[in-house]
């Protein structure tokens, strides 16, 4: 061991010697045949731990810190504590030092004016004693402030106790003392790693490099960035992504080592103690310029002097107060800025420089400082290893990896001995029942490289492989272990305090959702309702969080998160409780469920997982929508439309649709009311349309510019052909439309046009038909909606896009015109050299307009602008504008100002593009077994009557180009509704005339009148000619 600096009162341990003052490395010779295992040192004193688990003391001893009677300046063994021969560790405060063994006992003695000692009294004791505070705490780390104490215990729990006059103890107590061991209650969540502390703050730093600071500030010695003291732990954000691994404290500075060996210092520099090269005190962390491209493996801070270990190659630096020798150079000077290198090549012809150059070969040191002195230990010369600090954690891994959890499970499955069976189930529910376990178990083996507040960072969990184990078969046998760790869950949740100190305790918001894929009802039930309620404290910055690592995780596990959610709602919907428990179950679920919405901005999972499906069975939606409309801070699932499927959200539009048209209907009544004068007519409160078949279009646009259209038109429709005596109860209505439709796709109405490959309809973007053209036919397409009538105008999936303000993109393209399209896609994924020799394109693009070809610059001088391989996502993003917006802006904000004009309801906009596409156009996938299933019968038809089986073998021989027919003789249209053929509610009654008549459809109330034919070729016969000739009313 080699010692420098002040030993005036025998701190460095060298016996009698006359001189006080040791500015060189000077071997220290009484421990020449021993092995040091590690030094503490304090402000005159020091302890070192020889690898025999004894500890030897010297230096001042007033108080009694040596655990000796008497001062020693020379190394003397601790004889309390010489018997047990298990020390591993020591810690030296100013004038106290606590002693660490191999069985996690904590001994203190020395100075105890503040409680330091933590043995509940202020006693000073000059031999070791027991803190009996801490006996049953497994304590793996000691460390020692001015006047405070620190431990840390192998379940990641920090207790404080001494002075706490500047908040050193990190507790919210005003108390200046403590003089028993009390955990730091804001760390409780998270896995510490290490502590430290300087003579008035403290630090505390996690498994994955985040520190945390907290006591005496008055020099920016915690690095927030100010000089304020800190009463509670506070995470020092400026170096949240540096990878902390190491830090160390002096008076008044701190030092912290990242994992890629740069070194960062903070708080008093007045002797240059910093590094910095300046006086200056440093309020954050700032890396030392002059150890930049080195890599450090070792910090120390003494008093007021500083000391880094480089790797290669190997050196050791020092800065700051050198007045005492502290420095290890020949020329004592008050201060030194920068770090001063002592290594082979000095300039000192010492030889005690040569021994420290010979030594750092040996790759067996480690470097200590203290008071004003400095050590570096030296293993014998083929013994031990370089100690590289950015390895080096004081806990041991009793959390659960992924491997040692597969280890435990295996090993009780196999029945091995029932105590270790016992032992093993000890740990895990251990691990459970802990945030800062859990939070800390189950991780990457860098764990450390999870920025947290990042856009683009992991959670540092091994979460493919976790999934996996808490599937393991022995949790399918072992129902005492599910209902353990059902409390040991729920009581982890229970423990947890917000707002959290930290993002990493939001690992355990990852691992209990894993755990729940076990698929065990118990535990479903059990814990699912806590983590709802502690997922919806954690406040929107932790969520956000949460929704980063999972669009960065693997999607099946946001998905069955969210399935989890969604089907713990579905079963407590179903069984239709009105327990006030499971109800505000349901509500928090719905909030979850809301924020999760949120985190899949970016669409990690499909839509729909988040759908509840059969709302309509067991939810009152009439209900609901009054509720939603109302707004008066009542429940309603209108209030979370994300969970509708399509086939609710088609049903909460046709009640608010029924809700307006009651509403204007009311409006006429009162109207006539009001008013004796007028002449009650049941026709007002309707909207009729009168239109001849003939003149259908020119008709139509007649009825839709009246003046006081806008006064009509939420009225309920009744269509009227001229010259027709057909009323309308709903066919008419829906033949209206499909014969519209087939006028408006004609190529002569000129305003819409069809793309030769995908025969998809988009807007005509030179026409010469006026707006007010655009705004009627979305008027046309809204009143569709409006009246629940499916019209098969084949537009783009872009067009329902704009209609909800979504953007298009290249698969839009593809479908409108997917020639076009896939050019566009193969410019974007060119992969050679040769692009623009390829491609020869720029941003000028050629248009058909009338037979004649117009050029187009889609940005400014496009015409000049060549396409290369770094622009050509700008030229496929200008195209794609270009098309679906820039060329049409003024026809299709037109036809959506004519849609709203009409669908006002707020239920429109809750719809997926995908959605209202199959509102409005329906659907051409038939399931004639599902329109079978729900059929009904009456005048004397039964499911088994021969006429019926007869009829269904029949229909089912048709092609699909006659089911298509069959199906718009029966409806009106030849598109299935959004929900399936079984919501037609078909009907087949039995007709009471000669077999010689033909079928009859009652497209109003999708009814079959169906005479009794018992003849199989005579059924087809007469249906085939009923959905041939179906068009009027002259069948009915």
């Amino acid at each position: 061991m080699y010692c420098w600096g002040n030993s005036a009162n025998g701190e460095l341990g060298l016996g009698g010697t006359e001189a006080q003052i040791f500015s060189l490395p000077f071997l220290n010779k009484h421990f020449q045949n021993v092995r040091v295992q590690d030094i503490s040192c304090g402000y005159n004193h020091t302890v070192a731990i020889l690898d025999n688990g004894q500890a030897v003391s010297f230096g001042a001893n007033e108080y009694g810190q040596l655990g000796q009677n008497v001062s020693e300046k020379k190394p003397g063994i601790v004889k309390t504590l010489a018997e047990l021969r298990c020390v591993k560790m020591a810690a030296c405060g100013a004038r106290h030092t606590l002693f660490l063994t191999t069985n996690s006992q904590v001994y203190a003695c020395g100075d105890n004016s503040m409680g330091q000692l933590g043995l509940g009294d202020r006693e000073p004791r000059n031999k070791p004693r027991l803190l009996p505070r801490l006996q049953q705490d497994n304590i793996i780390q000691v460390t020692c402030g001015k006047f405070h104490s620190l431990a840390l215990t192998q379940d990641s729990v920090v207790f404080a106790w001494g002075c706490n006059e500047q908040g050193q103890l990190g507790t919210d107590s005003i108390d200046k003392s403590c003089v028993c061991p009390n955990p730091v209650v804001t760390l409780l969540s998270l896995f510490i790693a290490q502590i430290n502390s300087g003579a008035n703050h403290s630090f505390a730093l996690t498994s994955s490099g985040s520190l945390f600071s907290w006591g005496r500030n008055t020099f920016g010695q915690l690095g927030l960035g100010d000089t304020t003291d800190r009463r509670l732990p506070t995470l020092i954000e400026s170096i949240q992504n540096k990878f902390v691994v190491s830090v160390d404290g002096g008076e008044e500075h701190s030092l912290v080592l990242t994992q890629e060996g740069s070194v960062f210092s903070f708080g008093c520099g007045v002797y240059g103690q910093l590094g910095h090269d300046s006086k200056a005190n440093q309020l954050t962390p700032k890396q030392i310029f002059d150890l930049m491209g080195s890599v450090v493996i070792q910090i120390a801070c003494g008093r007021m002097h500083t000391l880094v270990a480089k790797l290669v190659p190997p050196t050791i630096y020092a800065f700051g107060l050198g007045i005492n020798g502290q420095l290890g150079t020949t020329i004592k000077l008050d201060s030194v800025t920068i770090p001063v290198a002592v290594s082979k090549d000095s300039h000192i012809q010492d030889p005690a420089y040569q021994i420290v150059a010979d030594r750092f070969r040996e790759k067996s040191h480690r470097i200590y400082a203290g008071g004003d002195q400095s050590f570096m230990s030296v293993f014998p010369s083929g013994g031990g290893h370089m100690l590289d600090m950015r390895t080096r954690y004081y806990w041991m891994p009793d959390m659960l990896s992924c491997g040692h959890f597969t280890s435990l499970l295996d090993s009780m499955k196999s029945r091995s001995k029932q105590s270790d069976i016992a032992a093993s189930t000890r740990l895990i529910l251990k691990v459970f029942s802990q945030p800062s376990l859990l939070s800390g178990s189950f991780l990457t083996a860098q764990p450390y490289r999870t920025g947290f507040l990042e856009e683009d960072t992991l959670p540092g969990l091994d979460i493919e492989n976790l999934k996996s184990l808490l599937t393991h078969d022995y949790f399918k046998t072992d129902r005492n272990l599910i209902a353990l760790l059902c409390e040991s869950v729920c009581n982890l949740l229970t423990s947890l305090r917000f707002p959290l100190a930290h993002p990493e305790t939001l690992r355990v918001f990852l691992i209990i959702p894993c755990l729940l894929s076990l698929k065990d009802c118990d535990l479903i039930n059990r814990v699912l309702p806590v983590y709802l309620d502690k997922f919806l404290s954690l406040g929107e910055q932790y969520i956000r969080i949460l929704g980063i690592w999972y669009n960065l995780i693997h999607p099946s596990f946001f998905h069955h998160f969210v399935n989890l959610v969604v089907h713990s709602i579905s079963l407590i919907i179903e069984n239709r409780s009105t327990d006030e428990t499971l109800l505000k179950r349901v509500t928090d679920s719905m909030r979850v469920l809301q924020y999760s919405n949120f985190i899949n901005y970016r669409s990690i999972i499909p839509y729909q997982t988040f759908y509840i499906r059969n709302l309509p069975k067991y939810v009152d939606l009439y209900d609901a929508y009054d509720r939603y409309q109302k707004n008066n801070y009542l429940f309603s699932f209108c209030n979370y439309p994300f969970i509708l499927d399509e086939v609710s959200k088609t049903s909460l539009l046709k009640i608010s649709n029924l809700f307006q048209m009651k509403q204007e209907m009311s409006n006429v009544h009162k109207l006539q009311m009001a008013n004796s004068d007028i002449l009650f007519n049941d026709k007002i409160q309707y909207f009729t349309l009168a239109v001849s078949r003939k003149n259908l279009i020119p008709d139509t646009l007649d009825n839709l510019t009246q003046g006081h259209i806008k006064y009509l038109i939420r009225k309920p429709l009744i269509v009227q052909f001229n010259n027709e005596m057909g009323q309308d109860d709903g066919g008419l209505k829906k033949e209206y439309f499909m014969i519209l439709v087939k006028e408006i796709m004609s190529p002569s109405f000129g305003m819409l046009k069809a793309d030769d490959e995908s025969n998809l309809l988009w807007f005509h973007g030179f026409t010469f038909e006026t707006p007010e053209f655009f705004r009627l036919l979305g008027i046309i397409c809204g009143l569709a909606i409006y009246n629940d009538v499916i019209v098969d105008l084949p537009f783009p999936l872009a067009l329902y896009k704009k209609l909800l303000g979504k953007k298009v993109d290249i698969l839009d393209l593809i479908e409108l015109h997917p020639s076009l399209g896939n050019s566009m896609k193969s410019i974007l994924e060119f992969d050679g050299n040769d692009f623009e020799e390829t491609f020869c394109l720029t941003f000028e693009i050629t248009q058909e307009h009338f037979g004649e070809f117009v050029k187009i610059n889609l940005i400014e001088d496009g015409d000049k602008q060549p396409v290369t391989i770094q622009n050509r996502g700008l030229f496929v993003d200008k195209y794609i504008d270009y098309v679906f917006n820039k060329s049409v802006d003024i026809q299709f904000n037109a036809f959506e100002e004519g849609f709203y004009f009409v669908c006002q309801s707020p239920i429109t906009k809750m719809f997926h593009p995908n959605e209202l596409r199959l509102v409005m156009c329906g659907t051409p996938e038939y399931d004639f077994a599902e329109l079978e299933s729900h059929t009904t019968y009456a005048n004397g038809y039964y499911k088994e009557h021969p006429t019926i089986v007869m009829f269904w073998q029949t229909l089912n021989s048709f092609s699909d180009e006659l089911k298509r027919k069959f199906l718009s003789f029966l409806s009106g249209s030849d598109r299935v509704p959004i929900s399936g053929l079984s919501s037609l509610k078909f009907k087949i009654q039995q007709m009471g005339y000669g077999y010689e008549r033909l079928p009859i459809a009652h497209t109003c109330y999708n009814i079959l009148a169906l005479p009794p034919y018992t003849d199989k070729t005579v059924m087809r016969t007469k249906l085939l000619q009923a959905i041939n000739f179906s068009e009027g009313f002259l069948l009915v």
